[in-house]
């Protein structure tokens, strides 16, 4: 899906929005870091899964759960323990997203 706006091309990658832009002749991807809890949130709702479940798998109160969807930022200890719960390597996700939205610096002639 591209967008036009304001002379900025908008990409949905992986959910993800990042913005593409020239720089001379070469592109540069601005890093655009992902919400993990809306990440989660997708992830769970995809599996077919309730919040309930996740809470009772947490050992939470649904409460603490939607807490968990509207952060964007995440324990690594807590966030470990929704990978085995869901059966899913977030880290490696992130990584990926890191590693994807690397500005490659630009050489002026």
């Amino acid at each position: 899906m591209l967008h036009l706006v304001c002379g900025f091309i908008f990409l949905s990658v992986l959910g993800l929005w990042k913005n593409l832009y020239r720089i001379g002749c070469e592109a540069v991807f601005m890093p655009v870091e992902p919400h993990i809890g809306h990440v989660i949130q997708s992830t769970l709702k995809a599996q077919g899964r309730s919040v309930i479940w996740f809470a009772r798998q947490l050992s939470c109160d649904r409460t603490n759960v939607y807490k968990i969807f509207s952060r964007d930022t995440i324990d690594t200890k807590l966030l470990m323990r929704i990978c085995n719960i869901l059966g899913v390597d977030f880290f490696a996700f992130l990584s990926e997203v890191y590693k994807n939205s690397y500005v490659r610096p630009t050489t002026v002639v």
